[in-house]
């Protein structure tokens, strides 16, 4: 898999710098804290490197069980998630005029037609690409968890089908009519699946870079530029020096408590409404902190000192170095026979995992009895904001009482 492009003003930040215009600056720091890799982001590039090699060789994900990809083994979870965003794709591929997998894709040519020079890179990769019909689909595979991500209005998407669009315009084809932006997140479904979808007419599109890229770039790379805080901030990687938002967050920390250095009060003696207020402000400094923890951690890291504040090694996990060889110790002392008493029992596969499996031999699991012993069951709730898309659970005092076991 060829490395994935990424320009300065890149479409994966342009939430933040279409937003903030003075993020730019603050990166540009000779000593601002250098953007880390977690181990999320190289798993998500691992199932990224999957798929393309699926697309590109008409493999199925499951055949590459057990291999290595950008140091990952894979999984039957990445199989089977990988798996919805191929068949995804080849679904659009067939009868297709023009398909992309993993294309970079570029703006410059937003200025060209006005016969101007591009101030900057502007591009990036687009995972999968289709022109079917009157409708040009960008398709974009994430393979996160933890946050839901939606498709409308989603920056990202929409400087991809923009790029996609002019491209399409480099190869000779007529524009489509329509652009129809989709997220795959296999591990995260939200309200509708995991596979969520924004279909958009072409000409807002390019509305959208006449009103909202073009100015906002030439405004950035001119030096016009200024803070805005927002829900953005969360993705920033400069977030723990942003100005504006430590004013911010001692603003809204001065609003809250008389007296910053006292015991917060009692979340049960303030009024719900004021709670949610509270809360969707905390969301905005517990990202802040965060960001300042993370600008601390690599100031130390990198040999500076920070008054009151250090390293230290995390909690070591003891786990065995040789998995055999404790079996054959096991054997041993106790016999070949009693090794099955220290080891984990086995297990029947998800039913995810064995739908795939029965389906290998022939068989769904309705035909070998096993679809009534599925159960569908929510391991909680989790507080969002109002705007998620996902129904709110039912709750209170009667749904309590309809789940007790009386």
């Amino acid at each position: 898999m060829a490395e994935k492009a990424h320009a300065v003003l890149s479409a994966s930040g342009s939430a933040i710098w279409l937003n903030c215009t003075k993020s730019g600056e603050l990166s540009a720091l000779p000593d601002a804290p250098p953007r880390k890799d977690s181990v999320f982001a190289a798993e998500g590039t691992a199932a990224h490197e999957l798929a393309e090699t699926c697309l590109r060789d008409g493999k199925n994900a499951d055949l590459f069980l057990n291999l290595d990809f950008n140091g990952f083994s894979v999984s039957r979870e990445m199989a089977d998630g990988v798996q919805i965003f191929v068949d995804h794709c080849r679904a659009l591929t067939s009868g297709s005029a023009y398909h992309a997998i993993e294309t970079v894709v570029s703006l410059q040519a937003l200025w060209e037609v006005e016969g101007k020079t591009c101030p900057t890179d502007l591009y990036g990769t687009a995972d999968f690409i289709a022109y079917t019909g009157d409708t040009l689909h960008v398709v974009d595979l994430k393979y996160g968890v933890g946050i839901i991500v939606e498709a409308v209005n989603n920056t990202q998407l929409r400087y991809y089908g923009l790029g996609a669009l002019l491209h399409l315009a480099h190869e000779g084809f007529t524009l489509p009519n329509f652009v129809c932006l989709t997220i795959v997140q296999p591990r995260a479904h939200g309200a509708g699946g995991p596979v969520r979808e924004w279909t958009i007419p072409t000409i807002d599109l390019l509305l959208w870079a006449d009103t909202d890229i073009i100015p906002t770039v030439e405004a950035i790379l001119s030096g016009n530029t200024a803070y805005k805080t927002g829900k953005h901030c969360r993705w920033c990687p400069i977030a723990g020096r942003c100005p504006e938002l430590r004013k911010d967050a001692m603003q809204i920390a001065k609003t809250q408590f008389d007296d910053v250095t006292a015991t917060p009060p009692d979340p049960g003696l303030i009024p719900l409404d004021e709670l949610g207020a509270i809360l969707a402000q905390a969301e905005l400094i517990s990202g802040w902190v965060a960001q300042v923890r993370a600008a601390v951690s690599h100031a130390i890291d990198t040999g500076k000192t920070v008054n009151g504040w250090k390293l230290v090694p995390k909690r070591a996990t003891r786990k065995w170095s040789d998995d055999q060889g404790v079996l054959e110790k096991l054997s041993q002392t106790f016999g070949s026979n009693s090794v099955g008493e220290f080891c984990t029992e086995p297990k029947p596969l998800s039913p995810a995992q064995m739908e795939k499996a029965l389906k290998s031999h022939g068989h769904t699991l309705a035909e070998v009895g096993l679809d009534a012993a599925i159960t569908a069951e929510s391991s909680g709730t989790t507080l969002v904001p109002d705007e998620d898309t996902r129904s709110a659970a039912p709750t209170g005092p009667q749904h309590a009482f309809e789940n007790a076991d009386l």
